[in-house]
């Protein structure tokens, strides 16, 4: 797996963190959870815009009041087009996260076209502005500038039942840090339902990920990257579960699987399963990590409790 560490290693020097009782130290897995952690957060980064939107329309449909809107999208300032199209949500970065919700800034535009997202076959678009970047802060990385054009087509679709299809081709999601050369381009296919909770009310919400029409892949990414290019597949075996009860989106279960592929995307060189079990109402699971990479041709499994402490 050592490839997969050096691809990624301007991403993994900013989330992995130091073992100071010592407990991991011999854990040959560790590497496998710091590229974990980067990819589910290319992964999330990548489905924040769809986060953005859905808070968005709860609040058209919860009747468009100044509370509501204090409590869904603190940071915007909502502007209409004049011909009723699209609405730009513009963020302004406040010093601390609000509730249940990230740090944001620059322009997330949302090509309504007229309708509201609880129409039956209702689609909007996503675009951002290239000349007021939308960007998110994450604690454990720093800032991240996530792009789409009008080549992207981030759309979202509804799907009934508090569903809704998101898929995206090639969101630019770079980190803006002068040092880091961390530049991703990450396709989305997945069914994003609402399984507790309704109405403006997000506290305490359960949501479910799944991959797009009821197959495995969710995600690909290519690392862009002159030096060393890469090529991640991540996969969804189980649906990823998230929940407001703990904090913000905080995913509290799934089986998911990463390959990393080569460069033609045509073949697995490595495979990560991760296995976080289903149990919603668990904040931090326990879970266990089976690897195999190119270097080997059996497969291994390692458990950890839920302080991610390798069980040996």
């Amino acid at each position: 797996m050592k490839k997969i560490a050096f691809v990624l290693l301007a991403t993994l020097s900013l989330l992995s963190g130091c073992d100071k009782d010592g407990k991991n130290q011999n854990d040959t897995f560790q590497v496998h959870l710091q590229v974990y952690d980067a990819v589910s957060l290319y992964n999330d980064l990548a489905l924040d815009p769809f986060n953005v939107a859905y808070r968005y329309h709860i609040y058209l449909t919860g009747g468009k009041t100044q509370s509501l809107k204090n409590e869904l999208l603190s940071q915007a300032e909502i502007i209409p087009s004049a011909d009723g199209l699209r609405d730009t949500i513009r963020f302004t970065e406040q010093q601390e996260a609000p509730q249940n919700d990230r740090v944001r800034g620059g322009d997330v535009v949302i090509h309504t076209f007229g309708s509201s997202l609880s129409d039956e076959g209702a689609v909007w678009r996503i675009t951002t502005n290239p000349n007021n970047e939308y960007y998110l802060f994450d604690p454990a990385s720093g800032y991240w500038n996530v792009g789409l054009d009008d080549s992207n087509e981030y759309l979202i679709a509804n799907k009934g039942a508090d569903t809704f299809g998101v898929s995206a081709k090639e969101v630019y999601i770079a980190s803006i840090v002068s040092y880091s050369q961390t530049i991703w381009n990450w396709d989305l296919d997945v069914l994003i339902s609402r399984t507790q909770g309704s109405g403006t009310d997000l506290r305490n919400s359960h949501f479910e990920i799944a991959a797009a029409e009821g197959g495995l892949l969710a995600a690909s990414g290519f690392f862009n990257s002159t030096s060393d290019p890469a090529r991640f597949r991540y996969e969804i075996i189980n649906p990823v579960l998230y929940s407001t009860d703990c904090a913000y989106l905080k995913k509290s279960g799934g089986k998911e699987r990463i390959v990393r592929m080569d460069l033609q995307n045509y073949k697995g060189l490595d495979s990560l399963i991760f296995n976080f079990g289903q149990d919603i109402n668990t904040c931090a699971p326990a879970f266990s990590v089976t690897a195999k990479t190119q270097d080997y041709t059996t497969w291994e499994t390692h458990k950890y409790d839920p302080d991610r402490n390798w069980i040996e």
